[in-house]
């Protein structure tokens, strides 16, 4: 299931109360406590992650064109400290959390698209997040290319294709060694699972699951 995101007709209504900034590959456009404010990816990709008390990054998600993240004003306690990073040269739009809110009264319709969308998104990391927890690693894995496969539109005949990932990137959202993902991968490109062309990870999703117990 893909996820929700603001229509290409919408970034020109919100346009007008937003301001659109460029962000370079590896600059930090996010992090806890930078203010009230919305960020929207019109186009390139965001890194969400958070630093553990060594300082080990761990990578949450990925947030790609029509996807929402910032300061959203909820009474459910503070934020943990977050990070959200340009991971390739990348346009937002960035709106005040007050107007957002008085645009979204104006269009129901999209609040309820956005609302659809957290919902959806929420749903899908609690359950990343929980077989993450009791799965081995090879499962996670598994499960993790599955997850990243389905925030991109399938071809007609089930193939699924993610973003580009490096190894390093697969290990800090699993929590493990970079080598340890590098020799799984390999395991499941031997086995015809997975094709890899350029960080690119192409399979067929009933194939890549049929692997599971």
């Amino acid at each position: 299931m893909d996820k929700i995101r603001i229509k290409s007709e919408d970034f020109a209504t919100i346009k007008n109360d937003a301001e659109e900034k460029k962000y370079r590959k590896g600059e930090i456009i996010y992090r806890t406590g930078d203010g009230n404010k919305i960020f929207i990816v019109k186009a390139g990709r965001v890194e969400f992650y958070q630093l553990d008390e060594n300082g080990g990054k761990y990578i949450v998600d990925y947030y790609k064109s029509g996807n929402i993240f910032g300061n959203f004003q909820t009474s459910m306690g503070p934020d943990p400290d977050i990070y959200m990073e340009a991971v390739e040269d990348t346009y937002v739009l960035v709106i005040k959390t007050d107007i957002f809110y008085a645009y979204l009264r104006k269009q129901p319709q999209l609040a309820v698209e956005i609302i659809k969308y957290f919902v959806q998104r929420l749903t899908i990391i609690n359950r990343k997040s929980a077989s993450l927890a009791i799965d081995n690693v090879f499962q996670k894995l598994i499960k993790l290319l599955v997850y990243l496969g389905m925030t991109n539109e399938a071809a007609g005949d089930g193939m699924l294709t993610t973003d580009k990932f490096t190894h390093e990137q697969l290990a800090q959202m699993l929590g493990v060694s970079r080598q340890i993902v590098t020799i799984l991968l390999n395991n499941l490109e031997r086995k015809g699972a997975i094709k890899r062309e350029k960080k690119h990870f192409i399979f067929k999703k009933s194939k890549l699951l049929a692997l599971l117990p």
